[in-house]
């Protein structure tokens, strides 16, 4: 994905034969049949940032997004395209990919298990 050749580094007409095999996927309909998978992910983001917000005492609650949008993201990516849930809300970084996602220091060091 992130190599030569991906969709992310082309330009031209191969960026335009890329987008033609790929449009279909990302078409209105296939989209309307992911929402719910989207709209689930979300609310688990939400209530995630609830739970730390109610855990502390007064209005102001100061915390590291990074960690809940990873696992917001991944899950959604898991589900809608392999039907796999890495839970990372409830499991941390238990997973074998949000582990070494965390060595790689894609998450701050204070969140890492």
């Amino acid at each position: 994905m992130f190599g030569g050749g991906s969709p992310l580094q082309v330009y031209g007409s191969p960026h335009q034969r890329l987008r033609r095999i790929l449009l279909p996927a990302f078409n209105t309909p296939q989209i309307n049949a992911l929402m719910p998978t989207f709209l689930k992910c979300a609310d688990e983001l939400r209530q995630h940032w609830h739970s730390i917000c109610a855990a502390e005492p007064g209005n102001v609650v100061t915390m590291d997004i990074r960690t809940g949008v990873l696992f917001a993201t991944l899950d959604c990516i898991g589900q809608s395209s392999f039907g796999y849930d890495f839970d990372g809300f409830n499991t941390g970084f238990a997973d074998p990919l949000l582990a070494a996602m965390a060595r790689v220091e894609c998450v701050p060091p204070s969140t890492r298990l």
